[in-house]
């Protein structure tokens, strides 16, 4: 027995979505793999030295004239003398 044209067609929208899914879902975990690995290698390293953030703040303040300044202010996790009692 034929089957009909719109039986058809819907069993070719399920394969596709059912295609587009899997497609997904091993995409998805490539990104997840591949972030998981990058992570994993870069375990450890610094992407830049410590110094570079103040050498990046005080180029910024050359350029826009305000002379060698660097504005930041120290973050001291502990009690600050003047404050404890």
């Amino acid at each position: 027995m034929h089957e009909s044209p719109r039986s058809e067609r819907a069993q070719r929208r399920t394969l596709a979505g059912a295609r587009r899914r899997t497609l997904t879902a091993a995409v998805g975990a490539l990104c997840a793999l591949w972030f998981a690995g990058v992570l994993f290698i870069t375990h450890g390293h610094h992407p830049v030295s410590p110094d570079s953030l103040h050498s990046a703040i005080v180029a910024r303040n050359l350029a826009r004239g305000d002379g060698f300044t660097i504005g930041i202010v120290p973050f001291h996790v502990g009690r600050m003398p003047r404050w404890s009692t």
